[in-house]
């Protein structure tokens, strides 16, 4: 994508946030600094070291009132300072219970070639533990082809006495900010994660803000990201296999629990492909409280109709890989395409308004 098609998005995305953030009744109104944007590309390693500074600039800013107490505590500036070892890949321990899954077959391949050529050429973050280990904050994947591979030793990047919250962080951002080929259900863990700590540690940025600058989202766009946390497993898995779109996943992410587990029940797996009227009528009965098994069933089984009626309401639009390629080639999921498509089509509307 051309850097002008890419500022003229940046800009479209940015009014659009405007327009949705008026519509919001905020109980705080922020004022948005205004950020001069950079003509240098910056590679990957380049966007995380930065990313990274921010948050440790965060984690800074948090400690700074406690630091005043006690001058003796001024040695807590240094407490995040870094440096480079070679560590062990046997005294590596992977972070538990992270939101981000592991490379899939063919680009943990990939991978691997690279590191046969090139070595590991970008640090892992670790770390250390209570037991002489250390704890990986970014570069499972790196770990783990460099085990197949047979190297011994990682170059690490050391973070010393960083708590559980400013490990999360880093961990989510040295993430959002490499990877683009996010399952829709790791975005929606690691965004929210990323928001209760936030939430927790009263941190004053716009939260939605920022992400929709990393990610190019809208704000409505993170919001139904958000949502998907509060779908049934099940569903969500199927929202991964793309059984279920985002959009509609987030409607049936308000049925009750209980709603929601039978209703996974009848159509996990890939048994039956939800139309966006069922999915509206779902939660109406959901929001009315009638929402019963037999209802549930009753709405699934009455198609004929709605599937026609639903057609018309979608008006299916489709493209060929080569017409994608022509616009898109390395662009991101096909979510994000969309995004960008809306977007545009918005600020192209508005100015003829």
């Amino acid at each position: 994508m051309s850097e002008q098609i890419q500022a003229l998005f940046k800009k479209a995305l940015e009014n659009r946030n405007k327009e949705e953030e008026k519509k919001e009744e905020l109980e705080e109104k922020k004022v948005t600094e205004e950020v001069k944007e950079e003509n240098v590309v910056k590679t990957p390693e380049e966007k995380q070291e930065e990313k990274i500074d921010e948050v440790e600039s965060i984690i800074a800013n948090n400690n700074e009132e406690d630091i005043l107490e006690d001058e003796d505590e001024k040695e807590a500036e240094d407490t995040n300072k870094e440096k480079r070892i070679m560590v062990s890949i046997e005294k590596l321990e992977d972070y538990p219970n992270q939101p981000f899954k592991r490379y899939s077959e063919e680009k943990q391949k990939e991978m691997i070639e690279s590191i046969k050529l090139n070595g590991i050429i970008q640090d892992l973050i670790v770390r250390p533990l209570p037991n002489g280990n250390y704890q990986i904050l970014s570069g499972h994947n790196r770990k783990d082809c460099a085990k197949i591979v047979g190297i011994k030793e990682l170059p690490c990047k050391i973070k010393e006495n960083m708590n559980d919250d400013d490990a999360s962080l880093i961990l989510i951002d040295s993430n959002l900010v490499q990877r683009k080929d996010f399952l829709p259900s790791e975005l929606a863990k690691g965004l929210m994660m990323k928001k209760d700590i936030y939430k927790k540690r009263n941190v004053r940025s716009d939260f939605f803000e920022e992400i929709g600058k990393e990610q190019n989202m809208s704000r409505g766009n993170i919001q139904r990201y958000l949502r998907l946390n509060y779908l049934n497993p099940k569903l969500l898995e199927m929202v991964d296999t793309k059984e279920i779109n985002i959009k509609l996943g987030e409607e049936l992410s308000f049925l009750k629990e209980e709603e929601q587990e039978f209703l996974a029940s009848l159509i996990y797996p890939n048994v039956q492909k939800l139309t966006t009227n069922q999915v509206k009528r779902l939660r109406e009965e959901s929001n009315a409280d009638t929402l019963t098994d037999e209802k549930i069933i009753e709405i699934l089984e009455k198609k004929d109709g709605e599937d026609k009626e639903d057609e018309e309401d979608e008006g299916e639009v489709t493209f060929s890989s080569e017409e994608l390629d022509k616009y898109f080639k390395d662009f991101g999921s096909p979510e994000e395409i969309k995004e960008f498509i809306i977007v545009m089509l918005e600020a192209y509307f508005s100015e003829k308004a």
